[in-house]
């Protein structure tokens, strides 16, 4: 129900180099709904967007790190960067029930599935017995 597509990124050239993470995800499935899991270190809720348009569902973050002004950064091996993870979601999924929360760079989507999508049983019936008159020559 959800494919995964990595968007390409086209950025335009900055003195600082820009750094593009892809985060990471867990989608688990039951009868009404696919539940995904996102991790996006260092973003703040803030700093992030979901989005769905057409059948896209976007995932962006935006991560930045400040010095204290009273510092000289000395040896550094983070680098800030965006998060960009793009799905592409089938007409299962009912778009206007999705819903997100954001806690400590995780993301949490609920992604509801479609009333046609959702299974269900079926009863079935006893067809009514007639009687077959049987006459013996």
């Amino acid at each position: 129900m959800v494919t995964n597509r990595i968007s390409n990124y086209e950025g335009t050239e900055t003195k600082k180099r820009m750094i593009h993470y892809i985060p990471k995800v867990n989608i688990r499935e039951d009868e009404d709904a696919l539940y995904m899991m996102a991790v996006l270190p260092g973003v703040k809720t803030e700093d992030l967007e979901l989005t769905v348009e057409d059948d896209q569902l976007k995932i962006y973050g935006k991560t930045s790190f400040s010095e204290p002004e009273s510092m000289k950064l000395y040896y550094s091996e983070f680098e800030a960067g965006d998060y960009e993870r793009v799905f592409s979601l089938s007409s299962k999924i009912d778009r206007e029930g999705i819903k997100a929360e954001a806690h400590d760079g995780i993301l949490s989507v609920y992604l509801p599935k479609a009333k046609e999508a959702k299974p269900r049983r079926i009863s079935i019936g006893s067809a009514a017995h007639k009687e077959v008159e049987v006459h013996a020559e």
